[in-house]
């Protein structure tokens, strides 16, 4: 069970994950990378997460698990201002 999963924008997946490790007792995994062209879609997809997922929100940017992993399974993530549609298939596990 991965337990909490974090969302947020980098540029630098590794160095972010870095980071967040050194304060976390629990090894950190990235499980999930969407490259987008540009800033402001990454913002956008971002913000659209959080507001989603508002009710299975842990702390901060951290939420439960099982609501998330269930809902990103099932099709693809469209944000309404984005330009692209997100789905797994996109996705660098």
């Amino acid at each position: 069970a991965i337990g909490s999963i974090k969302t947020g924008v980098a540029k630098d997946v590794q160095k972010r994950k870095r980071e967040l490790q050194t304060a976390n007792p629990n090894e950190l995994e990235v499980f999930c990378v969407w490259h987008v062209n540009d800033d402001f879609s990454a913002y956008e997809i971002e913000k659209y997460l959080h507001e989603h997922f508002a009710d299975c929100r842990k702390c901060g940017e951290w939420f439960e698990e099982n609501s998330v992993l269930d809902y990103l399974r099932h099709g693809a993530l469209k944000v309404p201002t984005a330009k692209h549609y997100y789905s797994f298939e996109n996705c660098d596990w």
